[in-house]
């Protein structure tokens, strides 16, 4: 039987967006607490954009701080649209999945330790910012799967690999060019971004 990957691993599974288009504003009306910024609906905690930032920076995504909101976006848009559909992922199997990343933790927990101390993050910001991903990544499958369903037509045209990716990358980024950035607490944007300097391939520079 296969070694189960190591959690850590699990880190370097990102979905890369497209370019985004990002409207800035000063005001924030109704922001939860705690929230350092907005974008859209969604909010971002300094824990949030943390885990983000750290998850980009050991993948090599870019880590410029609008890249890693623009991507925070894409997920929380392909979570909440298959929310309450047949595409959700059912609540056994997200708890299912928590409790394989704490356990892949620590089946491997030598190497990920070293990873932790490496980082300078803690067990649970490393098994955090895995699980995170790792739901991201399925829920983007489950959307991408709804999107095609409700917009290609399948059932009168074959659809090559790149049409559908295409298709997809349109409803998407249609969806987060109508948000906007609302920075609430500029300066602990100021930290986070300094924290995790400029690295990978920005989004706006991807084919």
């Amino acid at each position: 039987m296969k070694k189960r990957i190591a959690l850590s691993a699990l880190l370097l599974l990102l979905l890369i967006g497209l370019p985004l288009v990002i409207y800035i504003s000063r005001d924030a009306p109704d922001a939860p607490e705690g929230a350092i910024a907005m974008i859209g609906d969604y909010p971002l905690t300094e824990e949030t954009l943390n885990d983000y930032l750290f998850t980009a920076h050991v993948s090599g995504q870019s880590t410029k701080l609008m890249d890693v909101v623009k991507r925070y976006a894409r997920f929380q848009i392909a979570a909440e649209e298959i929310e309450g559909t047949t595409h959700a992922m059912p609540a056994s199997q997200k708890e299912k999945l928590i409790k394989e990343e704490r356990e892949n933790f620590y089946r491997d927990y030598e190497q990920n330790d070293a990873f932790c101390r490496q980082y300078g993050v803690t067990h649970e910001d490393l098994i955090r910012a895995a699980t995170t991903s790792r739901l991201n990544i399925l829920n983007m499958g489950r959307h991408m799967t709804m999107v095609f369903e409700e917009h290609a037509d399948v059932k009168n045209k074959q659809y090559t690999a790149d049409e559908l990716s295409s298709l997809y990358e349109t409803y998407i980024t249609q969806k987060v060019d109508a948000l906007e950035f609302i920075p609430i607490d500029e300066e602990a944007l100021a930290v986070l971004a300094a924290a995790y300097p400029p690295s990978g391939t920005t989004e706006e520079a991807k084919p």
